[in-house]
C-alpha cells in the first residue's frame, strides 16, 4: 500500500500535477500567492519543495544522504555535484533518464527508485502535517476571535 502511494506521489511530481502554491497561483490568476506556506521564503515550486524548503529539511536530509551515497558508489567514490549540474531534481523524479545510470543493473535502479519514492512520500507527509497544523491554528485563532466578539466562550 505504501509503495503505491509513494509511486503515485512521484508520478504527480513528474507530470506536474501535484498541487503546490505556485500552481494554485497560476490557476487563480494570482489572487493566491505562490509563496511557500511552510517557510515563506520562496515560491513553492517542485524544485523548492523537493530540494530547498527549510521547513522540510529534516525529512529530506536522511534520504538525500542515502541518495548521495548511492551516487558515490556508482561513480566509484568520486564526488558528483548533482546540485550544481541541475541533475538532482531529474534524478529524484526519474533516475532512469540520466546517462550516468544507463549502464547500472536494474537492482541498483530499483534501489534508487525506492529511495526517491520514499523521499517524495515523506516530504509530502511532512508538508501535509505542517499545513494541517497551520490551518488548524488559523481556524482556532479565527474561531476564538469570533467567539470573543460575540461574547461566546469555548
Amino acid at each position: 500500500m505504501k509503495w503505491t502511494c509513494c509511486y503515485l506521489i512521484v508520478q504527480k511530481f513528474t507530470f506536474y500535477t501535484y498541487t503546490l502554491q505556485s500552481t494554485r497561483a497560476k490557476f487563480s490568476r494570482n489572487t493566491i500567492q505562490p509563496y511557500c506556506k511552510l517557510c515563506k521564503e520562496s515560491d513553492e515550486t517542485i524544485e523548492h519543495f523537493l530540494l530547498d524548503c527549510i521547513s522540510l529539511s529534516d525529512a529530506r536530509q536522511r534520504y538525500m544522504e542515502k541518495l548521495f551515497k548511492i551516487l558515490r558508489e556508482i561513480e566509484g567514490g568520486g564526488t558528483i555535484d548533482v546540485i550544481n549540474d541541475g541533475l538532482l531534481l531529474e534524478f529524484i523524479l526519474d533516475c532512469s533518464a540520466l546517462d550516468l545510470l544507463s549502464n547500472q543493473p536494474i537492482e541498483k535502479l530499483l534501489d534508487i527508485e525506492r529511495e526517491t519514492q520514499d523521499l517524495c512520500y515523506h516530504l509530502h507527509m511532512k508538508r501535509t502535517k505542517l499545513l494541517c497544523k497551520t490551518i488548524g491554528q488559523q481556524y482556532i485563532k479565527v474561531h476564538n476571535t469570533s467567539c470573543q466578539k460575540n461574547n461566546f466562550t469555548g
